[in-house]
């Protein structure tokens, strides 16, 4: 869990910065889309290649992953494509789940960018959760 504070001189400046997290979670998920796409494929030829093995010899394959831990890091060698597609959905649904709340946070503090202007909002600290602002403070002038 990464923790930060930043301090904005105004809302805009902070709808602006949600707004680029956005367009860089939405460009990174169009990646590992892509990389999806394209393990699926692999790991159906290599299952439909597993099978063909199957019915020639009665025996599949064997496999040579290893998986070990290291430190509390997990370790696999060898892996084969649906691990590696197992691995990279859990990052899109977690990349998902990161730009819904993004999405919310921009929703939720829009009505801010022309009231705050109008009380003499000196700044903002904001508090910032994996890269998701959960708690604004409003400095007054």
């Amino acid at each position: 869990m990464a923790l930060e504070v930043k301090t904005y001189s105004s809302i805009s400046d902070l709808v602006k910065d949600i707004d680029n997290q956005i367009s860089i979670v939405r460009e990174m998920l169009g990646g590992y889309l892509k990389m999806i796409e394209d393990l699926r494929e692999k790991a159906e030829k290599i299952k439909k290649f597993e099978e063909t093995i199957l019915k020639l010899t009665g025996k599949r394959p064997t496999t040579t992953t290893a998986e070990f831990e290291l430190a509390g890091l997990k370790i696999v060698v060898g892996a084969r494509p649906s691990e590696e597609l197992s691995t990279i959905e859990d990052v899109v649904r977690t990349l998902q789940d990161k730009l819904t709340a993004l999405q919310k946070v921009r929703k939720a503090i829009e009505p801010l960018l022309t009231s705050s202007e109008e009380v003499g909002v000196a700044s903002y600290l904001v508090q910032i959760i994996d890269g998701i602002p959960v708690k604004i403070l409003i400095k007054m002038t």
